[in-house]
């Protein structure tokens, strides 16, 4: 399957339209108030996010258009925008990505939130990168621990519970 820039742009452009739309929309069906007692409500961020969102959305798909039109009058192959964005590797990083992500979902009630995010690390760095295994359990092992310090030492956030209590 080839996919050019162009064609990526345009599909990108055209979900941030879609999602910055939804957002706005979202925060008014739920009647989050946009200005709550002369200072910002709860509305505000989400809909000036999705504001910004949807407008440089459609300013992506108004630059691909503009330089499509430009080759166009001066006959010319827009060679950036016609080279091919999927690349094996690249969607490979994405699949494992997307899918240890989902990993950390399931696990999270079974073994903890932040054990389940090392896992993953660990399952990452070996399977994407060429380090050893003991190298990827340390480095997972560490990234455990540092978010254990942050989240619960240092600002005192609650994380949820799981069956084991980690």
């Amino acid at each position: 399957m080839k996919l050019s820039l162009r064609q990526g742009n345009n599909i990108l452009g055209a979900i941030g339209v879609l999602l910055g739309t939804v957002i706005v929309v979202l925060g008014y069906v739920q009647k989050l108030p946009f200005v709550k007692n002369g200072m910002p409500g709860p509305g505000f961020f989400p809909i000036i996010c999705g504001i910004g969102i949807a407008i440089f959305s459609a300013l992506l798909i108004v630059e691909n258009k503009s330089k499509a039109k430009k080759a166009l009058e001066n006959q010319e192959k827009d060679n950036d925008l016609e080279e091919n964005i999927l690349d094996k590797a690249e969607l490979k990083n994405f699949v494992y990505s997307i899918g240890s992500g989902i990993l950390v979902i399931i696990l999270a009630p079974l073994i903890g939130m932040i054990t389940s995010i090392g896992i993953a690390v660990a399952i990452m760095i070996k399977v994407l990168g060429e380090d050893s295994l003991v190298k990827a359990i340390i480095i997972g092992a560490g990234t455990s621990l540092v978010l254990f310090l942050i989240f619960k030492v240092f600002l005192g956030v609650p994380l949820p519970n799981s069956y084991i209590g980690l």
